[in-house]
């Protein structure tokens, strides 16, 4: 229960999770504005997100190699443990964002174990209501007026839950996939748990595989039959046309980005995109470019020649989807081939007593189960006042029935645009259904509300919401709110578009951007049927064209590597984005200068 005496504040601007994209957002404003006066609130005790303290468990790992996960302006040296060419762990990262927050003064700013519950819209702001002290036995109530809120929760907040029948007579440790960190280190040491069965297809079970494989524990992996299969992964580098690149660079260099279709590159060579994408002979070297990726990364498996291994190919090619990282000290596919992780691509029927049935009547023993049945797609925050869902563009389960009507219009008009202007699309391997506003289901034995009964994410410029912004208001920003795998880039240059729209210092189109963010959110779902491309952005290979027409909208220079050639064929890395806010800065103060000048001639 909460204690009634609370803690109630108001500052200028209110920012909600303490990880990437909260912190940015802080220094960026700060560096932008230094009177404003802001406060962070978090969770948990330790900074970071999702690479918080709480959050780590050994072997934790990003999917980039050092040098691909770091601010422009602060370097990830060694002395926080990173090495070349290796990938950057939970620890380092966790540290690397303690520094920076203290370093730029941070720290003061963040109110810890703090859950914002409730945020209503007032005329002239936001009202925040939750707890603080939440680890305590008495926390506290907890109240913060704001004028501009930036929600940075980003997508892995809330986990789904998921109740598969006769769990209760499982007798058997069993736990979803937020509960690892603190669990996981007692299934390694309890000498009765000889096997664990790992439930999912993503890359997170395939880390949480080779996490119990190398650790000597046998592993049933069931993988559903009915769902999407696994995910496409790579090792870090691919043998290409001769050299060894790369992966993770790859949506990084503007030419590979031409080959992956996308709505929003208008600002990034449209002729060349036009020609790839507009006429047979591009489509086909399009096909053929993805063709030559699928086959290299399949060589680097042995899907050919172990039946074993052949299990995890993924069902669908990996233009429909993303790319992720094989970032292991061993190979995940020779536990499976040597039978230590046994894969099952079958759908669960039921739980019994350390027993996992299938519908196909067979069966499995085991000693422990984790679920990794992902997140809920709602932010974890109700906005007020009822009936808002819909003009804020977050995932809901009560649009009005005016917002309904409307979006369900604005859908249809999209689907025709996109798949006149990217006729590859019409070939998705899933059948789409174009009238459908909600998501397809990710387990038929959640009892719980549907996944599929949320409306997707529908924010402007994949970032603020679009009846506010059509109005005039521009209050409240959503950080992060989308897949990438170039993430500190990203933040970057959201987080000074997100001080600009602040401030009024971006230009809207008002009458248009119902019309475009439902454009560029529904192309999503076309582009990624096998991906999140649903729910939210999922922008692997369309992330450096995304940066590119925020950086036009702020006039920041988007051609940054000096010439024709570099700028085509070499990847953007994290130093060519240095000094964007004092670029910002600087084209801010001249366009007030010539303004300025303007009106004194008049």
């Amino acid at each position: 229960m909460a204690s009634p005496s609370g803690e109630k504040h108001e500052v200028d601007l209110a920012i909600v999770g303490a990880g990437l994209a909260g912190l940015n957002m802080a220094k960026t404003y700060s560096q932008c504005d230094p009177d404003t006066s802001i406060m962070i609130m978090e969770q948990v005790s330790t900074l970071g997100g999702v690479w918080a303290k709480e959050k780590l468990y050994p072997g934790l790992k990003t999917n980039n190699l050092r040098g691909t996960y770091e601010w422009s302006d602060y370097p990830l040296y060694d002395s926080y443990g990173a090495k070349d060419g290796e990938h950057i762990s939970g620890a380092t990262l966790h540290a690397y964002f303690t520094s920076y927050a203290k370093d730029h003064d941070l720290v003061k700013l963040v109110k810890f174990e703090t859950r914002i519950e409730c945020a209503e819209k007032l005329e002239d702001g936001w009202v925040l209501t939750g707890l603080t002290n939440i680890r305590s036995e008495q926390p506290k109530e907890f109240t913060v007026m704001c004028r501009k809120l930036a929600i940075a929760t980003g997508l892995t907040s809330t986990p789904r839950k998921m109740y598969i029948q006769g769990e209760e007579n499982f007798r058997a440790p069993l736990f979803h996939h937020v509960e690892f960190a603190q669990k996981s280190d007692l299934i390694i040491n309890d000498p009765n748990i000889k096997t664990v069965t790992v439930f999912g297809g993503s890359k997170t079970a395939f880390d949480y595989v080779h996490y119990f494989a190398s650790s000597g524990k046998e592993v049933e992996w069931v993988i559903r039959k009915s769902g999407h299969g696994t995910s496409w992964i790579s090792p870090s580098y691919l043998p290409i046309l001769g050299k060894n690149i790369q992966v993770e660079k790859l949506p990084d260099t503007r030419a590979v980005t031409w080959i992956s279709p996308c709505i929003w590159g208008e600002k990034d060579y449209p002729r060349m995109r036009a020609l790839l994408n507009n006429t047979k002979a591009g489509r086909f070297v399009i096909r053929t470019v993805w063709k030559y990726l699928e086959n290299l990364i399949l060589s680097q498996n042995a899907f050919a020649t172990d039946a074993e291994v052949a299990k995890l190919r993924p069902l669908q090619q990996p233009f429909w989807s993303n790319i992720a990282i094989l970032n292991y000290s061993s190979n995940i596919y020779d536990y499976v081939s040597s039978g230590q992780v046994r894969v099952h691509r079958k759908d669960v029927a039921h739980l019994s007593d350390h027993t996992i049935h299938f519908d196909d009547g067979t069966s499995v023993t085991t000693d422990a189960m984790i679920r990794i049945t992902g997140w809920e797609f709602a932010p974890p925050i109700k906005f007020k006042p009822e009936g808002i869902d819909g003009a804020l563009g977050i995932p809901s389960l009560s649009y009005t029935k005016q917002d309904t009507v409307l979006w369900e219009e604005l859908t249809r008009m999209a689907d025709v645009e996109i798949l006149k202007r990217f006729p590859i699309l019409k070939n998705a391997p899933v059948t789409i259904d174009k009238n459908s506003l909600m998501v397809d289901p990710l387990a038929k034995a959640d009892s719980s509300k549907s996944q599929a009964s949320y409306t997707p994410y529908r924010l402007y410029r994949f970032i603020v919401p679009p009846g506010l912004t059509r109005d005039g208001d521009h209050s409240l920003v959503f950080l992060k709110m989308m897949g990438t795998t170039s993430n500190t880039k990203l933040a970057e240059v959201q987080s000074i578009w997100a001080y600009a729209y602040f401030n009024h210092q971006v230009k809207i189109d008002r009458e248009n951007v119902y019309r475009e963010t439902a454009l560029f959110n529904r192309f999503n779902r076309w582009r990624y049927p096998f991906g999140f491309g649903a729910r939210y952005p999922d922008t692997q290979f369309d992330t450096l064209a995304y940066m590119n027409m925020l950086m036009s909208d702020l006039g920041i220079n988007i051609y940054r590597k000096g010439n024709a050639f570099k700028e085509i064929f070499q990847a953007y890395e994290i130093k060519d984005y240095k000094g964007m806010v004092n670029e910002f800065l600087a084209n801010r103060d001249l366009n007030k200068l010539k303004a300025e000048h303007l009106s004194s001639n008049e």
